[in-house]
C-alpha cells in the first residue's frame, strides 16, 4: 500500500448523506480494489472498527480491505 503503482488519499474529506465530513487517513486504491487505513493511539475501541466500516460504506464499495494502525509503544495492525 505504499509502492509506486497504488493511487493514494491521504486524509481526503467523505461528505456523508447528512452533510457530515468523515476523513479517513489513508485510501489506496490499486486497479480495482481498495484498503482504508487509519491510524490510532492508545487502547482499541469497538468504535474505530465501526468508523472504518463507515468509510467503507460512504465510499460504495464492496470488498473494501480495512487496516487499524495502533501506534503505541509497540505498532499493532488489525485487518478486516
Amino acid at each position: 500500500y505504499f509502492s509506486k503503482d497504488v493511487t493514494v488519499f491521504n486524509e481526503r474529506d467523505i461528505i456523508n448523506p447528512n452533510g457530515k465530513i468523515k476523513r479517513p487517513d489513508r485510501i489506496v486504491r490499486q486497479g480495482n480494489n481498495l484498503a482504508i487505513i487509519d491510524y490510532k493511539t492508545g487502547a482499541s475501541l469497538p468504535k474505530h472498527k465501526t468508523q472504518l466500516d463507515e468509510y467503507a460504506d460512504l465510499l460504495g464499495k464492496e470488498n473494501v480491505k480495512k487496516y487499524l494502525v495502533y501506534i503505541n509503544e509497540e505498532i499493532e495492525v488489525v485487518s478486516w
